[in-house]
């Protein structure tokens, strides 16, 4: 039994859903070794369809409950499933990309530190190998603290994702930032941004999950090295006061 489903989540500036255009069988029934031909409607916008509409259908096979049974006893399983892309368009009407930059945030990224950009293409076209560019300085200040430089990002029509800038393994400190992006497409598209924002209080249960903040190796190398120091102070005082005791007893 293979079932066809379509991603729910959708992007806040699409005016077509995928999803919505096309019925048919969501759940198709296959015998062993069988092939069958499925066939979909596809009913596309009243007003002419400007740019193109990218979907897709995800292929995967339903688990029976006696299928479950038989899992829940074993830790690792394969599992398979694909999709088969769709493109919808109906003109050859150019459509020039549009580059949204919303919200910023601190966040993690593999349990590292980082700020995420939220990028948002609003627009029904392909924008291909991006080249961007971001720097955070201290709000009203011109020191670059982090900076990072990406190429080959595309987004899919009327799509979002954020873009992340490595915190370079330092504590997400509370206060107020600045960040400046550039990008360009292989089209020769440019957009720049320059926004205010605010790392919070929340940043503190961020480093607690983070790994490898260099504030903690260095509270290390400082412990360590006040232990070693203790340790050497003590050896020196045993020395001089068991001196100090052949003196007298001499």
């Amino acid at each position: 039994m293979i079932i066809a489903r379509l991603r729910k989540k959708t992007d806040s500036s699409l005016k077509h859903d995928f999803s919505k255009l096309v019925t048919g069988e969501k759940i198709v029934t296959l015998n062993a070794k069988e092939k069958k031909d499925v066939d979909y409607e596809v009913t596309m916008p009243e007003k002419d369809l400007d740019g193109i509409l990218l979907g897709g259908f995800y292929i995967h096979k339903k688990q029976a409950d006696t299928d479950k049974d038989k899992d829940s006893s074993v830790q690792i399983k394969n599992d398979y499933s694909y999709v088969i892309g769709v493109r919808l368009s109906e003109n050859d009407k150019s459509v020039s990309p549009k580059l949204k930059l919303n919200q910023i945030e601190a966040g993690l990224e593999n349990y590292h530190t980082v700020v995420n950009a939220n990028l948002q293409n609003t627009t029904p076209v392909i924008i291909s190998n991006m080249k961007i560019n971001a720097k955070v300085t201290k709000a009203q200040d011109t020191k670059v603290l982090h900076q990072v430089t990406k190429e080959n990002q595309s987004m899919a029509p009327n799509s979002n994702y954020d873009f992340s800038i490595p915190w370079n393994d330092e504590e997400l400190k509370a206060g107020k930032y600045h960040l400046s992006m550039t990008a360009k497409d292989q089209s020769g598209h440019k957009w720049k941004f320059e926004k205010n924002f605010e790392i919070g209080d929340s940043a503190k249960a961020i480093n607690k999950e983070a790994v490898g903040l260099e504030h903690s190796n260095i509270w290390l190398i400082l412990g360590l090295s006040g232990a070693g120091l203790l340790i050497l102070l003590l050896a020196i005082l045993f020395f001089v006061r068991r001196k100090r005791k052949n003196k007298e007893q001499i």
